[in-house]
């Protein structure tokens, strides 16, 4: 039998503890059947030198080149090879990601360039190999750089250091490194070094490219000459000091390698393959070109100086003849045992094409001869290469694998002095499965190693277990992965051994105790005869667990032993409830009522008797709440599960009823209504009693309701109006469900009355109701229009005097024409309510109540004119009308975000009468300084506001007309999640304006000195804003005589309404204003109002790039003079944060704090310097020379600096505070 573990070095079983106290056995000695080794190299070469093997084409793209590889290690090991040999570095190139030298030629078709899509093929091979199951080595001829016509890339070592080269004496295309330079042995070193370290391999492996094969010139005419002068201290013979030179290269990279082992925790090993003859004549009767003598490489050195753990000699002829394989092979084997040194030998599959045209017989024969008795240091061969087994050429596969690998094999350990002797830990928890067997991965050894893959075995029985564990023929796998699939009769007729191995495939298991069998029962399990285990393979040690019996559904049973000695032992088995018969589900229908908002059920109420064949786990509806909407008959579905995750499911009806409350003279028959209530009106009742919630209203014929002002009927489903229903302006009525109805059987009135109106002035009205027409309503008014925005053109006068604003002025008027028909719900009218021209205003009151209220979804069909040339111009050209069609007020941001073709809303705010001084097509034109703005931001009040707050604040009354200005066409929708039970108390905006979701905003107003005139733009800041345009955010400014506007960054649009993102002191805003007064005029410019926690803390600078000037405008309005025009880039607004002394606590994490602001920069002339928490005391500016150009003392938070005198550059300024000193960067323009 063949021993492993060579002369001396022997191991014996040692035990290894587990953090669990579960101990692991070293799987060691002799094999049991030579033929069957389970310990078996089993390699594969894999060149890629002139694309021998692999990638078969150099261009071919990284996948086609992936896929091939994975097609050869998916080959190699569905025909029983363990290891692959890579060719990695052909010839001073690389096929991995390479800082050392270029890509190869061979896999991207031009040396030094990277494959693309980029990869590392080698970094992809050891993971795909290892997850198979397979070793990686990766293959390397050390001394060859060049092979071929092909141009080598600049960074090659040819052209780095071409004096380290020379070539072949008659090929000038075969190029080597010159083995007796150090610096080419450090060179070598540092290659291996690097992949050694970097990569999961398993081993280093050299090819037999050393001193050139008939390649060396005579002396004196040698390539190595001056070398052989320059670095031969020892006066060694020419042939003595080649062979010497390699010997101290192939020692170095053993020693580097063994150093990134102990220091990387690596099981690297190192191997090469010499030419298989040694020396001509040795043994006797072997003639040939030997290693010695061509290549001046001694393997036998190596060996005795143990500086490769394994030789692997090129015994590539068949047996006889001057190269008889038979005694080749033998002779190898006693060298490698004399130096206690593995033999893998290198096999010539290639020889079985043309012209040797070897049987696979020889092959077969060869490997026989390796498992022969007397070869006791021979572990296996190496495949050369793998072109022969893709091919399966001589049916050498099908030989094979019905012979020699007819069963599973590992890579034998490497032993010796400093190799990792340490066993992994056994396989944890090893149990079965249906049809498998599974295991946990172990703790880490005592060396910090996990196993690698594991070996599945399947014995006949426990003593063949015991007695033949290095039985080769019991493997079913190797596999790395933590689960293996097995037949039902190799469960139950086999005995399954699971074992690990480590990187240097040292084994460890436990062949005693097998895994316990699956337990298999139809509903529970009373009890399990507790299983016994042997430590050590000897005694009987019970388990014990603590699941609980009977078992009822599937379960996994955990099995402790006690060995004693602190030595335990755990097993799992499962345990199958195989219960296929799903529940019985039978239901029963049930009726609740509403007596609150909702009322809820539980799967109980609806199961009626269900059962199970073993036992019901769980009960579940798929709904469990109802509320008003659920009124009537449901259907639930009650699902039911049982122990072993059978479930069935049934249906019943529930139906859900109000509790219904009736109001007569006598008051409430049920208590106030609620929103499960079925609230009864057949009394009078008026809100001034109480608001109502309630999910159905009716109303009889006996019964009036009457909603206050500010006070609501708030229904979810339906109302049915039999008697009378009153709704008093500024009362609401709001409906939840889009699809409930309002049956108006009796009488329904809304009423609505007008603010104080001028002789001439209008309203923008709609109507609540579904059938309401201008004569019906409207009918004392003298006119009523509607809107045509396909006919509207915008009035180019307007344009040319307000470029960049919106315009609502029309080329001549047409847009609006005379109605009389009935009044569309969700449509906008202009109502003139005077008796005519001239007539007096007043108060007006107008009573709706024609059809029935509007519920639900209504639609408004949005028209868009696209005269371009741009989409600015085309949204200027699409204004619409539109009106709150609901006996309630609305939110505006609802209705704009749900509508994408809306960006804002805009309101008649009937502040002046007409006009012909104001421009227009009409020979009295009204003002657009009359009209507010409103959009996600928030809003901006009329420019004409006497004061009265006509800022909008989010919510539009009944019956409120608005318009728009599309930017798509589409239907725009209001539905009931827009509607509000309060703030439909007036056709204008409240006259308290409130901080909804404490946003950060400021106003800024421009009033003029000399003239009644302001305007006002809003600037916000919001995280679901960006400094760019944002559809609902951000609103171009109206045409005004004079107005003030925010811009983007780079100066475009003129905003009337703007929002930023989110806040951060130090943020500059541009801001423009434009004026049509003639002449110079005095201007002022103010905070209007401020809002939010950042900016009540910010000082709020104006920097005038006019005058130079930057004034803190939080408290003082900045007043200016200015000629009319448009100004866009004459104002710049700058938030600094408030100092200490300005009230403004400053947190100490606050990442926004700046200490310095410097404004504008770069400048003209002026720059401002605001210091946030301290005093100024003196400037410094210096040139980009290190020269004092100015120097200046100061004493205060805030100062100015004129620099107009400097030329243009760029200067540092040294800025000092009491607490602290700066400098900063200072353009001068």
């Amino acid at each position: 039998m063949k021993q492993l573990y060579i002369n001396f070095i022997f191991f014996i079983a040692i035990w290894v503890l587990f953090p669990s106290g579960v101990k692991a056995q070293c799987v060691t000695g002799n094999e049991f059947n030579n033929n069957n080794p389970k310990r078996d190299m089993r390699g594969v070469f894999i060149p890629t030198l002139f694309n021998i093997s692999w990638p078969s084409n150099s261009s071919a793209t990284p996948a086609v080149q992936q896929a091939e590889l994975i097609a050869i290690l998916d080959d190699v090991k569905a025909n029983g090879y363990n290891s692959v040999f890579l060719q990695v570095r052909p010839a001073g190139d690389a096929l991995y990601a390479s800082t050392l030298e270029p890509w190869s030629n061979w896999l991207t078709g031009t040396e030094g360039t990277a494959p693309s899509p980029f990869w590392d093929p080698l970094e992809f091979a050891v993971t795909e190999a290892h997850a198979r199951g397979l070793d990686l080595h990766a293959w390397l001829n050390p001394y060859r750089v060049k092979y071929g016509s092909y141009t080598t890339h600049p960074d090659h070592i040819i052209s780095e250091q071409p004096t380290w080269t020379f070539a072949h004496q008659s090929n000038p295309n075969l190029i080597v490194l010159d083995p007796g330079l150090p610096q080419v042995r450090d060179y070598i070193v540092s290659i291996i070094e690097d992949i050694a370290s970097r990569y999961d391999i398993d081993g280093i492996h050299f090819d037999d490219y050393f001193y050139l094969n008939g390649g060396m010139a005579n002396p004196p005419n040698n390539q190595d000459a001056q070398t052989y002068i320059d670095h031969n201290p020892g006066s060694l013979s020419l042939e003595n000091w080649r062979r010497d030179n390699v010997n101290q290269m192939i020692g170095m990279v053993f020693d580097a390698i063994q150093t990134i082992n102990s220091n990387e925790n690596k099981n690297v090993v190192f191997g090469v393959s010499p030419f298989g003859i040694w020396k001509s004549g040795t043994p006797p009767g072997i003639v040939g070109t030997s290693s010695y003598s061509a290549l001046f490489c001694d393997p036998i050195a190596w060996m005795q100086a143990g500086k490769v753990d394994y030789i692997a000699p090129q015994l590539y002829w068949a047996f006889g003849g001057g190269q008889d394989y038979d005694i080749l092979s033998q002779w190898w084997n006693d060298q490698a045992d004399t130096y206690n040194t593995q033999l893998y030998i290198s096999q010539a599959y290639y020889k079985m094409d043309a012209p040797q045209n070897w049987a696979a017989s020889e092959i077969q024969n060869q490997i026989d001869e390796n498992r022969e008795v007397s070869m006791d240091a021979t572990f296996g061969q190496i495949a050369y290469r793998y072109n022969e087994i893709g091919n399966n050429l001589k049916g050498i596969n099908t030989a094979l694998n019905a012979a020699q690998f007819q069963y599973k094999s590992f890579a034998p350990p490497i032993v010796g002095a400093g190799k990792d002797a340490i066993c992994p830990n056994n396989p944890d928890n090893i149990r079965f499965e249906p049809l498998k067997i599974v295991w946990d991965t172990p703790a880490v050894a005592g060396d910090g190693d996990l196993p690698e893959k594991y070996v599945v075995y399947a014995f006949n029985n426990a003593a063949q277990a015991t007695t033949n564990k290095n039985d080769g023929s019991k493997i079913l796998d190797i596999i790395a992965g933590n689960e293996l699939s097995l037949t039902q009769s190799q469960i139950d007729n086999k005995f399954i051994v699971v074992t690990s191995l480590d990187k240097n495939n040292n084994e460890s298991g436990d062949f005693c105790n097998k895994p316990l069998p699956i337990i298999t029962a139809p509903c529970s399990v009373a009890s399990i005869t507790a299983p016994t285990a042997k430590f050590n393979c000897t005694g009987s040690y019970t388990g014990t667990t603590s699941t609980v019996f009977p078992i009822e559904s599937t379960t996994e049973v955990i099995w402790n032993y006690d060995f004693g000695g602190g030595n335990t032992f755990i097993q799992t088995q499962n345990v199958i409830i195989s219960d296929a018969t799903p529940p019985t589900v039978i239901t029963q229908n049930i009726v609740v009522t509403l007596t609150g908002p909702s009322v809820t059920i539980s799967a109980g109420d609806v199961n009626n008797g269900s059962s199970d064949n073993c036992a019901i786990e769980s009960m579940s509806l798929d709904k469990y709440t109802f509320t008003c909407a659920d009124i009537g008959v449901n259907t639930v579905t009650l699902s039911i599960t049982d122990k072993n995750g059978n479930s069935a499911s049934a249906t019943a009806l529930v139906t859900v009823e109000g509790e219904l409350t009736e109001y007569s003279i006598s008051g409430w028959s049920n208590g106030i209504p609620h929103l499960g209530s079925l609230a009864k009106i057949s009394g009078n009742y008026t809100t001034n009693n109480g608001n109502i919630d309630t999910c159905i209203c009716e109303i009889t014929p006996t019964g009036t309701l009457t909603v206050e002002p500010g006070h609501y009927l708030n229904v979810q489903g339906d109302i049915i109006v039999d008697g009378n229903l009153i709704v008093e302006h500024q009362g609401s009525i709001v409906q939840t469900d889009n699809n409930a109805n309002v049956v108006n059987n009796g009488t329904i009135t809304v009423k609505q009355t007008t603010p104080s109106l001028g002789s001439r002035d209008f309203m923008i009205l709609g109507s609540p109701m579904s059938n309401d027409t201008r004569t019906g309503v409207w009918g004392s008014a003298f006119l009523v229009l509607n809107h045509h925005t396909l006919n509207f053109v915008p009035n180019n006068d307007v344009e040319t005097a307000f470029p960049g604003s919106e315009n609502f002025a029309d080329d001549n008027y047409n847009n609006w024409m005379e109605y009389n028909g009935g009044i569309n719900p969700g449509e906008g009218y202009i109502v003139r309510p005077q008796a005519g021209y001239g007539q007096p205003g007043g108060v007006f009151n107008y009573t709706y109540g024609q059809g029935t209220l509007n519920n639900g979804i209504v639609n408004f069909n949005v028209i868009y004119n696209t005269p371009g040339p741009t989409n600015a111009d085309n949204r200027n050209a699409s204004p619409n009308i539109l009106a709150n069609p609901y006996p309630s007020a609305i939110s505006a941001d609802d209705f704009i975000s749900a509508n994408p073709m809306i960006n804002e809303v805009y309101f008649w705010e009937h502040l002046t009468p007409p006009s012909p001084s104001y421009p227009g097509a009409g020979s009295m034109n009204f003002s657009m300084q009359d009209i507010s703005m409103y959009n996600l931001t928030g809003g901006t009040a009329a420019a004409n506001d006497p004061g009265t707050t006509t800022e909008p604040n989010g919510i539009i009354s009944t019956g409120q007309g608005f318009a728009i200005k599309a930017s798509a066409a589409g239907i725009a929708e209001f539905n009931n999640s827009m509607r509000l039970l309060n703030g439909n108390n007036t056709l204008r905006s409240a006259s308290t304006i409130t901080n909804s979701l404490n946003k950060e905003r400021i106003w800024i107003t421009l009033n003029s000195i000399n003239f009644d005139l302001q305007n006002t733009t809003l600037l916000g800041f919001s995280d679901n804003a960006t400094n760019e345009i944002d559809p609902g955010y951000d609103s171009r400014c109206l045409a005004t005589v004079m107005a003030v506007y925010t811009l983007l960054d780079d100066g475009s649009e003129q905003l009337g309404i703007q929002s930023r993102g989110k806040f951060k002191f130090g943020t500059k805003v541009p801001l423009g204003f434009s004026s049509q007064i003639l002449g110079i005029q005095e201007y002022e410019i103010s905070i209007a109002n401020l809002e939010g926690f950042n900016l009540s803390g910010a000082n709020v600078y104006l920097w005038d790039d006019e005058n130079q000037t930057m004034t803190k405008i939080n408290n003082t309005p900045y007043k200016f003079k200015s000629k009319d025009g448009i100004y866009n880039e004459r104002f710049v607004l700058l938030f600094t944060r408030k100092a200490i002394n300005d009230n403004k606590i400053l947190e100490s994490n606050d990442k926004t704090f700046e200490p310095l602001y410097l404004f504008p920069n770069p400048t003209k002339g002026v720059i401002n310097v605001s210091a946030q928490d301290a005093i100024i005391k003196k400037v410094i500016i210096y040139d980009l020379q290190g020269r004092m150009v100015t120097s200046k003392s100061f004493n205060d938070t805030t100062i100015q600096i004129d620099i107009s005198g400097l030329s243009p550059s760029i200067y540092l300024m040294n800025i000092s505070t009491e607490n602290d000193t700066y400098t900063r960067q200072v353009i001068k323009k």
